[in-house]
């Protein structure tokens, strides 16, 4: 009897653990000029709403977008990167961008893109990005709450 309760015990706290983790998922589709194209399942972090985090599924790479010049489209916050590292290999990587804009939703509901067919989720990003190389980053999913 105590085993199976540990059993199921161990069985709940790992649905809790993956739903928790589910919720800072996205997806991050890195579009290179010469029209390879990659995705890569990540998790999604917004630090003190100035910067995002996106890590890899692995953890070996992360890449950090610093934003400003924030401002709301109703209930959206658009802000616009003002500078991109990548964390990989131990070494850190400023990336060059000619533009980008990023949407984060904090409501708890859907919330329509102005002048488009898209929405952000509830608790959601989208954010895109062109570098100076012109690959195109594009990244959405569901972030977890907000770190200071």
């Amino acid at each position: 009897m105590h085993r199976r309760l540990g059993v199921i015990l161990l069985c709940a706290a790992t649905i809790v653990g993956a739903a928790r983790s589910a919720d800072a998922r996205g997806t991050a589709r890195v579009a290179q000029s010469d029209g390879v194209v990659r995705d890569y399942d990540v998790s999604l972090h917004v630090i003190d709403h100035r910067a995002v985090r996106i890590v890899s599924a692995d953890g070996r790479g992360t890449l950090t977008i610093r934003k400003a010049a924030c401002s709301y489209i109703q209930n959206l916050e658009r802000c616009l990167p003002y500078r991109i590292t990548l964390d990989q290999d131990g070494k850190r990587h400023e990336l060059g961008f000619e533009h980008g804009t990023e949407y984060l939703n904090v409501t708890d509901s859907a919330q329509q893109l102005p002048f488009s067919s898209r929405s952000v989720p509830a608790h959601g990003l989208l954010l895109l990005v062109r570098t100076v190389h012109g690959t195109y980053i594009t990244v959405s999913g569901t972030v977890d709450g907000f770190s200071g």
